[in-house]
């Protein structure tokens, strides 16, 4: 049966295993979010949604690296750097709710789903922005 007490001194748990399992959190809550995404034909992915916000965010000269650099396929590679920012933040989220403080796990999952709900929010506030100004 598992506690949601830390692990104690003799039973910590290794960077690894701890690692993964922040990994199989993250991918279990962006099921989630997937699917919840899915009940509704107008609701997006979370990860679009915050693919969309960098976007809108970045600096023109990295935008226009992105398209000099892959071409048409940015948008993948744009995905796949989110996915790939989400592993190591869920890693690191992982190591430190098993190897330090489950609170600070917590806080980590938290903002993680905080910065989806941003992304989602903000995408259904503010017009898109228009980057061929």
């Amino acid at each position: 049966m598992l506690s949601m007490e830390p692990p104690q001194k003799h039973q910590r748990v290794g960077r690894i295993a701890a690692a993964i399992t922040g990994m199989i959190v993250a991918v279990v809550g962006l099921g989630v979010a997937e699917l919840a995404a899915g009940l509704k034909r107008n609701w997006r992915s979370p990860v679009l949604d915050v693919g969309d916000r960098v976007i809108d965010h970045v600096p023109r000269w990295a935008k226009e690296f992105a398209i000099a650099r892959f071409g048409s396929n940015d948008k993948t590679a744009l995905l796949i750097g989110i996915g790939l920012m989400l592993a190591v933040y869920a890693a690191i989220v992982g190591i430190i709710a098993f190897r330090h403080r489950l609170v600070a796990g917590m806080v980590g999952i938290a903002a993680f789903g905080l910065l989806g709900a941003w992304a989602a929010i903000e995408a259904r506030t503010h017009p898109p922005v228009n980057v061929a100004i």
